[in-house]
């Protein structure tokens, strides 16, 4: 850690250790939250999550948090991930969003008959995953996730119609705890092509 102190002012700068992988196919995803909501801007609450997928004989995908406050690694619980369980798999299709120190995928999970997408969100506050169903029933399309002006999550849905046209819908969450059943639809856009 390095200390840079002036006019009453101090930075630090701390490296973190991150262990290399020995797996020759391995994808990593990082997220940055704060679990403690009373001081959130307190560098002791920041967590780092770090979501590693190994691709050898069986996939696998084991997440882990650095804590700021102890300068250590440590392998999250396996209740925290229990709910993300789909019989044949799920995967993060998107870059994250943080809001109010979560961060917020749109995930996809593989079915039997058909792959759906929904809203993966972590919870820093209490270190496990959560999913939520989208409005639309969760077939595919293009998705992006936003956060508008700082205290809510919009979702767009961008998706080709049978008929050539393509579909744009967009909602956003209608209060400042975010709760996917409560997304509401602002704009729906039926785009024809010419």
């Amino acid at each position: 850690m390095a200390r840079l102190e002036e006019k009453g002012t101090t930075h630090e700068k701390m490296w973190i250790r991150i262990q290399p992988s020995n797996d020759h196919l391995t994808y990593d995803s990082y997220a940055l939250g704060y679990g403690n909501n009373k001081n959130k801007y307190s560098c002791d609450s920041f967590k780092i999550l770090r979501c590693r997928k190994h691709y050898d004989s069986v996939r696998v995908m084991e997440c882990e948090l650095y804590d700021l406050n102890t300068d250590s690694w440590r392998l999250l619980a396996e209740d925290a991930q229990s709910n993300l369980t789909v019989s044949l798999g799920w995967r993060i299709t998107s870059c994250g969003v943080s809001l109010k120190g979560n961060t917020y995928w749109v995930a996809c999970g593989r079915h039997k008959y058909h792959d759906s997408q929904f809203l993966l969100r972590f919870d820093f506050k209490g270190e496990r995953f959560e999913r939520f169903s989208l409005p639309y029933g969760g077939y595919i399309g293009t998705m992006y996730l936003s956060v508008v002006r700082e205290e809510k999550l919009a979702v767009l849905l961008d998706r080709p119609n049978f008929d050539s046209s393509r579909e744009m819908k967009i909602w956003v969450t209608d209060t400042k705890i975010i709760v996917c059943s409560r997304l509401k639809s602002i704009i729906s856009l039926t785009l024809l092509e010419i």
